[in-house]
């Protein structure tokens, strides 16, 4: 037996015994077995473990596994096609938790690049959503260099394009780090 399958199995035990134990739960128990359901492909067993996990989760178990939970529950919304979800989600674990855990950021971040880009096919760049892209963005130039790139790249062809504003596509140009 892989160690990954005894993992997820433990895991199964785990929620086995949460469902007859209440008082042993903490938010890193119900985080493990949200984590077994995302591994398991169970994807709204996880959200739902997930959302449950981050709410039982104590201060010091929200500094060190925090931004982690926000990553997975974005990544099981998008995966189950809730885009929406996804970025409210990713762009919450980043606002909480984005300098807490640089080295989670900037993956995060990323995913958050994609669902925003997922989201804006499904609606065809409805523009109901730009606050929400608006602040997505924001987290995504604050903690991926990739993602931030890209942004200032799209940004300065939409001015020097659209808008003919050729001294503001230049000032968003200049934002691009080599």
């Amino acid at each position: 037996m892989c160690s990954s399958d005894l993992g997820v199995k433990a895991k199964a035990v785990l929620r086995d015994i949460l469902a007859v134990q209440k008082n042993l739960i903490s938010g890193k128990l119900l985080f493990e077995i949200a984590k077994g359901e995302f591994q398991n492909k169970n994807y709204e067993a996880s959200i739902m473990g997930l959302r449950r996990a981050i709410a039982a989760m104590s201060p010091e178990e929200q500094q060190t596994m925090g931004l982690e939970a926000y990553q997975m529950l974005g990544t099981a919304y998008g995966v189950t096609d809730r885009f929406l979800e996804s970025i409210l989600a990713l762009t919450e674990g980043l606002q909480k938790f984005g300098k807490k855990d640089d080295d989670r950021s900037g993956d995060t971040a990323d995913s958050l690049d994609r669902a925003i880009g997922q989201q804006k096919r499904l609606t065809k760049n409805d523009t109901a959503f730009n606050g929400i892209y608006d602040t997505a963005s924001q987290q995504i130039a604050s903690y991926s260099i990739g993602g931030a790139g890209k942004l200032f790249w799209k940004q300065g062809n939409t001015l020097f394009n659209d808008s003919k504003k050729y001294a503001e596509a230049i000032a968003e140009y200049s934002k691009i780090d080599n």
